[in-house]
């Protein structure tokens, strides 16, 4: 049989062409930063006559390539509204982490944390929120610009499943582009499943930025790291130190640490000694150890450490200068003073300083009230860093059973009483 051959001897074969998204012989996605979850789409089509040479219907032929998920190791930083906490015994501190991936598609991450340092007493603990969690991401389709108030359409390769939901990427919830960061609003147009693009709906974050066809969009959850203290135990500050990473099985994100001090308590107690002057002679030395200054009138009196005498029938005068050096309230403070041998005490001369040196008269007598009382051997002041709130008192029964004063972190409070030499 003789062949017969047309002026155009070979068939007409159209080119060949990528289609994928809207089947636009344009590719629209960078090559290294397909989604997951994508159709690659390529169809081909043949064209051809018939021995008149009469133009016949195309054939075509078409085969599509899901892409597949890689994944990546994801970025973990700390949140910077939430840095290395100082707290006061007994208190938490919560961390914030963002953790942001830079897979393709879906990903799943756990989260651990683990404590290396811990100068309490006894264990301290973790929690975390939020560790486990599934990350979306997807990628930009056509470049735009969004927006920077409003909402912004940003067209991405439609995934597997028509659920109004992007790769893994809901309304409500954090992606990063680059460096920017977007609230996805909502999910645009309609979620169809496989060939074609779909829509996210970014919120704009107040600068206008430009968005190029291939970029990822990455997801970013919180993690949270709540961390309680074990029993603190003064003096001085302790610390504990965190470490957290996070895994999708296959890659480890490097481990971010930080670390909580636990303000502590740093109690020191001086005891100073004057001469009141009067009719029977006493000394007191030249150069004052130190000065107690009383703005409520406008008066100062010095104290010594050593190098004070007197004769009988003398009055001695005692200063106890509590300081809080640490960070944290010392609570239920209560100087206890032994009245010295061969010494009696002036029933009207107990008081209490607050911080800056004003003062408050105590009745030795118990339970009436004030913050301080006295026994036949034994004086009781229940000082505070202020006169309102922080001072104790001699509330309950029995000398000595009072309920003690708060010096707060960073501030100093004051006993004093007088004796006459016997």
């Amino acid at each position: 049989m003789k062949t017969l051959k047309s002026k155009n001897a070979m068939p007409r074969v159209a080119a060949l062409a990528a289609v994928l998204a809207t089947g636009s012989a344009v590719p629209m996605l960078a090559e290294a930063s397909t989604a997951a979850n994508a159709t690659i789409q390529n169809s081909v089509t043949v064209n051809y006559s018939d021995a008149a040479n009469n133009p016949q219907t195309g054939i075509t032929s078409t085969v599509n390539v899901t892409v597949e998920l890689l994944k990546a190791t994801a970025n973990l930083t700390l949140d910077p509204t939430t840095p290395n906490a100082t707290i006061a015994p007994g208190q938490t501190a919560t961390y914030q982490y963002f953790l942001t991936t830079n897979a393709n598609g879906p990903d799943t991450f756990t989260s651990s944390a683990s404590i290396s340092v811990n100068q309490l007493s006894t264990a301290s603990t973790l929690n975390i929120s939020g560790g486990g969690v599934t990350l979306g991401a997807t990628t930009v389709a056509q470049d735009v610009t969004v927006a920077a108030s409003g909402d912004t359409a940003v067209l991405v390769p439609r995934d597997l499943v028509a659920d109004g939901v992007i790769n893994g990427i809901a309304p409500g919830e954090t992606v990063v582009i680059g460096t920017a960061v977007f609230t996805v609003a909502a999910v645009g147009n309609v979620d169809q499943a496989g060939v074609g693009t779909s829509t996210l709906m970014l919120t704009g974050n107040g600068t206008a930025a430009n968005l190029t066809a291939g970029t990822l969009i990455r997801e970013r959850r919180t993690v949270s790291v709540t961390v309680t203290p074990g029993t603190y135990v003064a003096p001085g500050d302790k610390l504990i130190t965190h470490s957290i990473s996070a895994t999708d099985g296959t890659n480890v994100t490097a481990s971010v640490t930080n670390t909580t001090t636990v303000s502590g308590i740093a109690l020191t107690v001086t005891k100073y000694v004057r001469c009141v002057p009067g009719p029977i002679a006493c000394t007191n030395p030249g150069a004052p150890d130190f000065t107690l200054n009383i703005p409520a009138t406008s008066t100062s009196i010095d104290y010594y450490s050593s190098g004070v005498s007197g004769a009988p029938g003398a009055t001695l005068e005692y200063l106890v200068r509590i300081e809080n050096t640490g960070g944290a309230n010392a609570t239920n403070v209560v100087i206890q003073d032994a009245i010295p041998a061969f010494t009696t005490l002036v029933a009207a001369s107990l008081a209490v300083h607050e911080n800056d040196g004003d003062f408050a008269s105590v009745n030795i007598l118990d339970s009436n009230g004030d913050a301080g009382e006295a026994s036949t051997s034994t004086v009781y002041l229940y000082p505070g860093s202020d006169l309102t709130t922080n001072l104790g008192n001699d509330g309950a029964a029995g000398v000595g059973n009072g309920t003690g004063g708060v010096i707060a972190g960073g501030q100093s409070a004051f006993g004093r009483f007088q004796v006459t030499i016997n």
